[in-house]
């Protein structure tokens, strides 16, 4: 991904948790855009001891943080890994691994998620980016809507033949309340600076007994803990507030979901890539060496152990909360 450098951009500086309004705070750590690489700004980071959320506390202004999102961003640009012999070795290490962590079990929870839906709902994607989810949606016979910031994502998936809406006050007014299915937001709830408006209004539009997946990172996890600045998943300054399996939960309930499940999801490749951003804060790999770690074979077995027991006390990279609307 070829980037150009923004300049320091204008920021503000949080006093209180913006989730709950508590002062009870815990400083976390500074770190700048290590993914792209964009500016030099150190941004900090605290944790609510109250709600239990990771919020960032000196961070961009809402209406400069799109500087920070090039029109070909995508976290996993660059990715792929080894190529021809060696691939296939790659391949089955990342198998091996799978069946190390339990992915199985994971996946077969997410797949009685989906199939338990009524069938053919009314599917809003929550942040659509390149429409995947929606083309196999709409293949299965739903009723597409993507929901998206970027003019570019939104120019694509129209261009797919999903109905495209802006994250606007307009645009939220062209969905009926109570008339979608299912809502899906893949990774988006961490990058929003009023996660409990978009929420509510999102169950606004969900008919009774409609369903949400939301995937997110996990502020309790191993990573997290051990890496701080270097976790992948903290992704400063893009990632506005990151939860906690409580703080999602209670936030969910807050805006009148009920049925919550949060299911961990177990993987390697973040932990990988924050041992990877402290060997470039060493000097000892290039910065866009990190992103195509995560189909290396040989370190996804090496963090498997580890990743395992992340798994056993429900302390993953990565969260699911399940639920559906009152």
């Amino acid at each position: 991904m070829s980037n150009s450098a923004v300049a320091n951009v204008e920021t503000e500086v949080l006093d209180c948790c913006p989730n709950c309004h508590s002062k009870n705070l815990s400083k976390w750590c500074e770190a700048h855009d290590r993914l792209l690489g964009l500016a030099t700004q150190t941004f900090a980071y605290h944790r609510c001891n109250d709600c239990d959320i990771l919020f960032q506390s000196h961070r961009p202004v809402e209406s400069a943080i799109s500087l920070f999102y090039p029109e070909d961003y995508a976290p996993y640009a660059g990715a792929g890994g080894k190529r021809g012999r060696w691939q296939w070795i790659d391949r089955a290490a990342l198998w091996a691994t799978d069946r190390l962590i339990g992915s199985a079990e994971f996946k077969s929870r997410m797949d009685t998620f989906y199939e338990a839906l009524d069938a053919k709902p009314v599917v809003l994607d929550f942040g659509c980016g390149s429409g995947k989810f929606l083309d196999i949606a709409r293949a299965k016979g739903c009723e597409t809507i993507g929901m998206d910031f970027s003019p570019v994502a939104l120019a694509h998936v129209a261009g797919r033949g999903h109905r495209a809406l802006a994250i606007s006050d307009v645009d939220w007014q062209a969905i009926a309340d109570r008339s979608v299915g299912l809502i899906r937001m893949n990774h988006v709830v961490e990058h929003l600076y009023d996660p409990r408006r978009v929420l509510g209004l999102l169950c606004q539009k969900l008919r009774p007994g409609g369903s949400i997946h939301i995937a997110t990172p996990n502020a309790a996890s191993f990573s997290a803990e051990l890496y701080h600045e270097h976790w992948f998943s903290l992704d400063c300054p893009r990632h506005i507030m990151i939860f906690t399996p409580r703080s999602l939960s209670n936030l969910a309930r807050d805006c009148r979901f009920e049925d919550i499940e949060v299911v961990q999801e177990p993987l390697t490749k973040d932990m990988v890539r924050s041992h990877l951003y402290r060997e470039v804060d060493g000097g000892r790999l290039d910065r866009e060496n990190v992103i195509a770690a995560h189909s290396d074979g040989a370190l996804a077995l090496k963090f498997a152990r580890a990743s395992r027991r992340a798994v056993q006390l429900q302390r993953c990279d990565r969260i699911h909360l399940l639920a559906r609307a009152a």
